[in-house]
């Protein structure tokens, strides 16, 4: 088994859904995977394909239609249902993927959404499954390591990364964390090699972010501000403006 379908049945089992793989439809055509879970009222059913790619390139709309909406692999699934459940219920065509593309009838869900479940939920018990391994070894050693976790990030060529800073940043948690004084050194380097450094922008977005009472005391604090005395040349802004 693929480990991308091992992932995707492991996220169906933490959602409480059953399920079975490789379902022979004949003629070659195989149905990915079967997933039921159990209500008090009636199942819910999902016939599952899954299309991942390292590449994010993802197959046709054309084939990926076909491995749902097709008279023989339709029929095998009512055939199934009403062989394991006694009747045939309405069940519902989901893609697994990791493209961004629409399919009219198909419900499309994300490869990594899945992924990320999946991983986050791991604790540090023992598993013995190689996948499962594999993620838990990411989600508690990797990701534990920051200065390795940024390398990973900064040296890949894939051209996410600017969205990833992006996102990181606009986070509420990070905005929270980078507010601390331990970070000033870091925003004020940030701050001297950005277009912020050129005075008249700078001024706007000062005067934008203040709020109207913090203003006055900005630019009086601004307005007194002693210039190094080491180069005494230069005076005060408040001696030049009482002139």
């Amino acid at each position: 088994m693929f480990p991308e379908k091992k992932i995707v049945n492991i996220w169906l089992n933490q959602n409480g859904f059953s399920v079975i793989n490789n379902i022979n439809a004949g003629k070659n055509r195989v149905i990915d995977t079967l997933a039921i879970k159990s209500s008090k009222q009636k199942p819910m059913v999902q016939h599952i394909e899954i299309n991942c790619s390292v590449s994010m390139q993802p197959k046709s709309k054309r084939a990926i239609a076909k491995q749902f909406n097709n008279n023989e692999i339709e029929k095998e699934i009512k055939k199934f249902l009403k062989k394991h459940l006694g009747y045939t219920p309405k069940y519902q065509k989901v893609l697994v993927t990791t493209s961004t593309q629409k399919i009219k009838g198909i419900k499309i869900i994300s490869f990594q959404k899945i992924l990320f479940e999946v991983t986050n939920k791991l604790d540090m018990q023992n598993y013995q499954d190689p996948v499962i391994r594999t993620l838990q070894l990411i989600r508690h050693v990797l990701f534990e390591d920051p200065e390795t976790l940024a390398s990973l990030v900064w040296e890949t060529k894939h051209p996410t990364k600017r969205q990833f800073l992006k996102t990181l940043l606009g986070n509420k948690e990070t905005q929270t964390i980078m507010q601390k004084k331990y970070f000033e050194s870091i925003l004020l380097q940030i701050l001297k090699e950005s277009t912020l450094s050129k005075p008249e922008k700078l001024a706007k977005q000062l005067y934008k972010t203040y709020k109207k009472p913090s203003r006055k005391k900005f630019l009086r604090e601004f307005i007194n501000l002693e210039i190094p005395k080491e180069k005494p040349e230069y005076r005060s802004l408040q001696y030049y403006l009482k002139r």
